[in-house]
């Protein structure tokens, strides 16, 4: 729930298709590059490329914070879990 709250993410993102990385110059607010965004749903103006997002704490505390293993036994199984750091399905 934290993870959503922090970079305004859904669900379903958080838990399987999200990737988050450090952007590579430094922007005017604390952000982080995001990949894996659903419901575009062909929308003029929307984008399966990486791209900047704002969040409300130290992005390096929310990536430390992704790739921490769940504590619900259910979510570790969750599939995406091997291969989210990537950030795509392998």
């Amino acid at each position: 729930m934290a993870l959503m709250a922090l970079t305004g993410r859904r669900p379903a993102e958080i838990f399987f298709s999200a990737s988050f990385s450090l952007p590579e110059k430094k922007l005017p607010f604390p952000a982080l590059i995001f990949e894996g965004q659903l419901k575009t749903r062909q929308a003029p103006g929307t984008s399966f490329a990486p791209y900047p997002i704002p969040v409300l704490t130290a992005p390096k505390r929310i990536l430390a914070a992704f790739e921490r293993p769940p504590l619900h036994p259910y979510l570790s199984r969750c599939p995406a879990r091997s291969y989210r750091h990537q950030g795509r399905p392998q």
